[in-house]
């Protein structure tokens, strides 16, 4: 069930978020704000709002596709949202509610008629537009969330490539340094052997404990450089 007292708006102005408040919260309402699409979205799947507002002009995630992901959301089905806007273009209340939303308010928010279009919209008023306009607003508004779908495919396949471009350069890097590196390494730890076994010739105390460890450092020098291409 709704908490009767909550109202999620979705507002990027914070001077509009906080006349909201200032206008509901001695009418005896809770607002919670979100400042864009994603982060209202999440909000609400954590609410149970009496009325959703959603500016239509919020950055990103626009307040269209955010309606109509709010409308996607089962617990959100039944709940009014009112888009309250100051895009007031020809073909924007229709396509607000093609898009999900149950009414549609202008602003300058007004102070005196605001609390009254909630209780309405909450009480259950909503609004519609002519069948024939709703199915050409509903067709263009599909073929706009189809070339966003497209557009974002395009966009995920060129940061595939570039991933790909990364982990090529990336292979190539390792491989350099495992030349680069292991060469000189493995002749230092051959001849560091060569000296421990006194293969070339007897060594004092000094050079012996020298030799120790300089092969210690070597041998873990390599151990790091392993471990660096293992984890490639």
């Amino acid at each position: 069930m709704n908490d009767q007292q909550t109202i999620l708006y979705i507002e990027d102005n914070h001077d509009n978020q906080r006349l909201v408040r200032r206008i509901l919260e001695p009418r005896g309402y809770t607002v919670q704000t979100a400042e864009d699409g994603p982060t209202g979205l999440a909000a609400a799947r954590e609410l149970a709002p009496a009325l959703v507002l959603v500016d239509i002009g919020i950055p990103g995630l626009d307040g269209y596709e955010t309606t109509t992901r709010l409308r996607g959301m089962p617990h959100l089905r039944a709940t009014p949202i009112v888009a309250l806007t100051a895009d007031t273009r020809e073909g924007t209340r229709e396509r607000s509610i093609v898009a999900g939303c149950d009414g549609y308010i202008t602003k300058p928010i007004d102070p005196r008629t605001l609390p009254q279009q909630i209780k309405e919209f909450i009480e259950g008023k909503r609004e519609a537009i002519p069948q024939g306009v709703e199915t050409d607003i509903l067709r263009e508004y599909n073929q706009k969330l189809v070339a966003r779908l497209e557009r974002q495919v395009r966009e995920l396949r060129a940061a595939n490539a570039e991933l790909q471009e990364m982990d090529r350069m990336k292979s190539q890097f390792l491989a350099t340094l495992s030349h680069e590196l292991r060469t000189p390494l493995t002749s230092i730890l051959g001849y560091l052997e060569l000296f421990e076994r006194r293969t070339l010739g007897p060594l004092n105390d000094v050079q012996t404990q020298a030799i120790s460890v300089v092969a210690r450092n070597a041998r873990t020098l390599s151990r790091i450089l392993n471990n660096l291409l293992y984890l490639q």
